[in-house]
Formats: C-alpha cells, structure tokens, sequence
C-alpha cells in the first residue's frame, strides 16, 4: 500500500495535480458511487438536482456551487458537512428524511458518524441559521423519524 501511495504521489507531482485537484475528484467519484446506490431513491435525485444551484429560503441564500451561506446580507460560516444536510433536507422541503438517508450522503462524502453526531451537526446548522422573520424554525424534528425543511425554497439560478 505505501508503494501504491508514493506511485500516486509521484504521478501528482508529474502532471501537476493539487490537493485540491484530488479532492475534488473525491468528491466527484463519491457523488457517482452514491448515485449509482441510491438511483432509485427520489429524495437524492432532488439533492443532486441543486449542486450548482443558487436557492432562497425565507431570509437565507444558499449558493451550492460556491458552498456560500448568507443571511440576509451577511456570510456565514459553514463546514461542508453542514452545507451537504442542508442541501439533502432543502431539496426536500416539507418531507420528513430518515436519519439513516442523511447519514449514508455524509458517508458518500467521507463523514462516517452516528447518530448522535448527526443530532449535533443539525442543532449546530440550526443555531447558525437561526430562524426566519416570522420566527418559525428552519428544520423540524419528527421524532425518531427524522428531520424536514419547513419553509419554502425557490431555486434562483445556475451558479456556473
């Protein structure tokens, strides 16, 4: 294996690919494996369906393309993990996700957690996000079901 890893690292080098290169591959080849899992599953097919995608909900802008989360006017700061549930859940509005569906597209993306892990990166995205002007919760809670986007969402444009 380390061989295999030197192999790697010296055609990298050749032919000038970045770390950043390689993780985007990653993130391409991961996003293949969990389509071709999941190509009967309706609730990734519309989370797919925003990956370039700039979408409104209540006060926030969320820029898929550019992993950007604003605020009304203001940036916030948001892992990839975070912004992957967002988008899994606003792809879905109104429809309870199973925490198992969530759980496997951050296991497609490399974030192997569990349960109680996911509880904290929604609370976490919650608390960021806070609520919308009429007060209401972003992500609801159906009890040891899942979770569900409560506001409406309205796609904007195609980022690139």
């Amino acid at each position: 294996m380390e061989q295999r890893i030197k192999e790697l690292g010296a055609y990298c080098v050749e032919h000038d690919i970045s770390l950043d290169d390689l993780k985007q591959i990653r993130k391409e080849l991961r996003t293949e494996k969990l389509k071709n899992e999941s190509l009967n599953n309706e609730h990734f097919k519309r989370f797919l369906s925003l990956k370039n995608k700039q979408i409104v909900s209540g006060n926030l802008t969320i820029d898929f393309f550019m992993s950007s989360v604003k605020k009304r006017s203001r940036l916030l700061s948001i892992h990839e993990s975070e912004l992957l549930i967002l988008q899994l859940l606003m792809a879905n509005p109104h429809k309870t996700l199973k925490d198992k569906e969530i759980l496997n597209v951050l296991e497609a993306y490399g974030y192997s957690i569990g349960l109680k892990s996911l509880i904290v990166y929604v609370s976490r995205i919650s608390h960021k996000i806070g609520k919308t002007t009429k007060q209401e919760s972003y992500i609801k809670r159906h009890w040891k079901q899942g979770y569900y986007w409560n506001v409406k969402v309205s796609v904007q444009e195609e980022s690139a």
